[in-house]
Parts: C-alpha cells; sequence; structure tokens
C-alpha cells in the first residue's frame, strides 16, 4: 500500500531472506554472503529488495516461495544455473537477468566473485496487477537469462532508496515498486496460464484416463485349458 513505510530487514537478512523466498544464499566454502543492504515494505503484498556479493563463489539452492528476480551487477566466472529441468552454463554478465517463477526449484553454483540484486516480487502482488491491465490468468515467463536495462534501473533506484534510508518518503519506494509490478506485467508474463508444479497438465491427466478407459474395455484373455478341461494354473 501507499502509506505502508519501507523497513530495513534487521540482523540476519541472509536468514530472513531464506525464510521469505524459500532459497538459500551461500558461498562454496559454507559462510554467508556479503548482504550489502536488504529491506522491504511490511503486509503480504510489498516487494523486498537485498543486495549480496559473493567472495568466495556462488551457491544458491531451494524452492522459490515467491516469484524472484535476480539482476547480476558483476560477474567473472563460469556459472551454472538451473530452473526446475532446465539449464545453463554461461558466464552472466553485469544487466543478465534471471526470473524465477513462484513454485520452481532453483539450484546456482558459481566460482570466483558475484554481486547481485534480488527482488521478491509475491504471486498475489503480480497477479493483482496483472488482473488490472486485463491479463488475468497470465504467467510469469521463466529465465535463465536475458536483459531489461528498465527492470535493472528501477531495481538499482529501489536500493538506492535503501542506501539512502527512505529519505524520499514512503510514496517514492511505492511508486517504485509498482513501476517493478508494472514492467514484469507488460514484458515478462505469457498470456498462457502455467501448468501447476509438481502435477499433471489437464491434457495430460486426460490422456491418461483415456488409457485406463481403453485397457478396461479391451478383452480379458482366459489363460488356455489343458485337454482335460482344467487350467495350466490349477
Amino acid at each position: 500500500m501507499a502509506g505502508t513505510s519501507p523497513e530495513r530487514i534487521p540482523d540476519g537478512p541472509d536468514l530472513w531472506f531464506t525464510r521469505h523466498s524459500g532459497l538459500a544464499f551461500g558461498q562454496n566454502d559454507g559462510s554467508l554472503p556479503h548482504i550489502l543492504l536488504a529491506a522491504h515494505a511490511p503486509g503480504t503484498h510489498g516487494i523486498s529488495v537485498m543486495r549480496c556479493r559473493f567472495d568466495k563463489g556462488l551457491h544458491v539452492f531451494g524452492t522459490s516461495l515467491h516469484h524472484m528476480i535476480y539482476l547480476t551487477l558483476a560477474h567473472e566466472e563460469k556459472i551454472t544455473c538451473r530452473i526446475d529441468d532446465r539449464k545453463l552454463d554461461h558466464v552472466a554478465r553485469r544487466g543478465n537477468l534471471t526470473i524465477i517463477p513462484e513454485g520452481a526449484i532453483c539450484t546456482a553454483d558459481g566460482v570466483g566473485s558475484d554481486e547481485g540484486l534480488v527482488l521478491v516480487v509475491p504471486k498475489e502482488t503480480l497477479s493483482f496487477a496483472a488482473a488490472e491491465r486485463s491479463n488475468k490468468g497470465a504467467s510469469v515467463i521463466e529465465r535463465l537469462e536475458g536483459e531489461d536495462p528498465i527492470l535493472l534501473r528501477l531495481g538499482m533506484q529501489l536500493a538506492q532508496q535503501v542506501a539512502d534510508n527512505f529519505v524520499a518518503g514512503p510514496l517514492a519506494w511505492y511508486e517504485l515498486t509498482e513501476a517493478v509490478t508494472r514492467r514484469l506485467v507488460e514484458v515478462h508474463l505469457s498470456a498462457t496460464p502455467a501448468a501447476a508444479r509438481g502435477m499433471l497438465s489437464r491434457d495430460a491427466f486426460a490422456r491418461v484416463i483415456d488409457c485406463i478407459h481403453a485397457a478396461r474395455r479391451r478383452p480379458t484373455r482366459r489363460p488356455p485349458r489343458r485337454a482335460n478341461g482344467c487350467s495350466r494354473y490349477g
């Protein structure tokens, strides 16, 4: 809401983000990344932002509880990303965009250093924004790589709001988060609803039912009988 004041996440923002997002962020030696800033607007529909730096390799894993956006700010080495059954090995340059839909299983592993900006967008927030723009039922487009300079600029402006201790006030934060959701709806939504993850689609389920009915209609083969009229099974 416009009147909800954003606030910095207190001590342990990495653990807060893990609980809130479903994804764990770590370095390859088991240590936590450096959290440069982290903030959110209290409530169930607010967008959260975190800027983090990995100096000893990157390791991310988990199942996303919300729509997640990762914007690469600096990276020097190869990284392997997986979202559900899709995999990509690449070097993520500055501005690379990764979008992890709500409910997706995600892992990322890399060596060297990395710095990124994480935006957590609640599913309800994006669904409401899509319905307002007549895109009800649309689904987020999963992206392992890509670019969106406008989304990068908006994310950096949100991070700057946090760095400046929200001197521009809650309205400025609200307008930026509205711009983020508007950009996602305009560019990163598909008109086709996504099938529920972990479940059969309606078409696949119908094919299974057809196979069951076909098997039941198929005549049952009786076992052959011996010359004395008894079955060979008894």
